[in-house]
């Protein structure tokens, strides 16, 4: 896993995947800007590519945004006893886990993001379905309704848990070693002790 950090790195799936899908939903739902319709749609590739990039990036820092508020939040009103004080990237800086707990930092992210904008779609949708009355805006609602909670299930709690496994798992590892090594250290004798053969004790006669 050395090498896989880079493609999160440069393209940052937790932020260009969820801008996607909320960009093609609000497409989807026609309830774009006319300005950033009209952009996306220019006869220059160019400058579609250029404002969609941007855009879809853009989307994506919203929705992480918005589900980091959300666990600030949560975290605020309901305190997890269990979290720990430190945050995870500075117990495992120099850990061999580093990259374990990197991809699944993530995955975690991915996944909240992606419940943030089916949240955001759910309502833009029903929004659309009861008071303009739009065909197409009730698949939006089933669809959101559907894998919403799939992904809430995903970055909350198994992703969650995945992430504070590999923290925790490395911090018993790091303390066993510790420990063996303090024991080791501790059964070493000292050279004024005398050795089980006697051969202090043979010494001292001889002298």
């Amino acid at each position: 896993m050395n090498k896989s950090p880079t493609l999160f790195r440069v393209f940052d799936l937790a932020f260009f995947v969820p801008g996607v899908l909320l960009l093609s939903g609000f497409w989807y739902l026609k309830i774009l800007p006319e300005a950033l319709a009209t952009a996306l749609d220019a006869s220059d590739w160019v400058i579609s590519l250029g404002v969609g990039l941007a855009t879809v990036y853009v989307c994506g820092l919203f929705t992480h945004g918005v589900q980091r508020v959300s666990r600030k939040i949560k975290s605020k009103c309901r305190p997890d006893p269990k979290s720990p004080a430190r945050s995870w990237f500075q117990e495992l800086s120099e850990s061999s886990r580093e990259e374990l707990a990197l991809y699944f930092w993530y995955t975690r992210a991915t996944c909240l993001n992606l419940f943030v904008v089916t949240v955001l779609l759910f309502i833009a949708g029903l929004w659309e379905l009861v008071f303009v009355q739009s065909p197409i805006a009730g698949n939006v609602v089933l669809l959101c309704g559907v894998t919403g909670p799939v992904f809430g299930f995903l970055g909350f709690c198994d992703f969650e848990k995945s992430m504070r496994r590999a923290v925790l798992q490395d911090d018993t590892e790091q303390d066993a070693d510790r420990s063996s090594q303090t024991g080791e250290s501790n059964n070493t004798p000292s050279p004024s002790e005398p050795s089980s053969d006697g051969s202090n004790s043979e010494n001292t006669e001889s002298a």
